[in-house]
């Protein structure tokens, strides 16, 4: 049974809902439906998803459970993991309250050249630069 499978059956299961109308309220083909509460099918889009939980009326942090599953059975959990930490190590590079602790006094940040909304660093010489602080 894979990720996504068990919570789909088990957010199914806990509001009490048929696969019928699951498929009625969230308008996803109940047959579509019936193959992703059987694992034999995942959506090949996360809007899919989106749907579905909506219809299953989810709470926000079930609805993130729900696409954290989604993510895990589409790309295998080792690389969903690989991903997330590649995320994590890019935004904290990307946090204005970090990065303006990573950034000595020998190093400005024009010499950054960051964007202003300080999203992201371009450039290999100013990624060094950065990795160096």
């Amino acid at each position: 049974m894979n990720p996504f499978q068990k919570l789909l059956n088990e957010f199914i299961d806990a509001k009490d809902m048929t696969i019928y109308a699951l498929a009625k309220i969230s308008g996803v083909e109940r047959s579509f439906v019936q193959k992703m509460k059987n694992g034999s099918r995942i959506p090949a889009d996360e809007n899919v998803v989106h749907t579905l939980a909506q219809a299953l009326m989810l709470t926000p942090s079930e609805t993130m459970e729900l696409l954290k599953a989604y993510r895990i059975t589409k790309m295998g959990e080792e690389n969903y993991y690989r991903r997330e930490q590649v995320k994590n190590t890019i935004t904290s590079f990307c946090d204005t309250q970090i990065s303006s602790q990573l950034i000595t006094n020998n190093i400005t940040t024009q010499a950054l050249e960051l964007k202003e909304n300080h999203e992201f660093v371009e450039g290999m010489a100013n990624i060094n630069k950065l990795v160096k602080a």
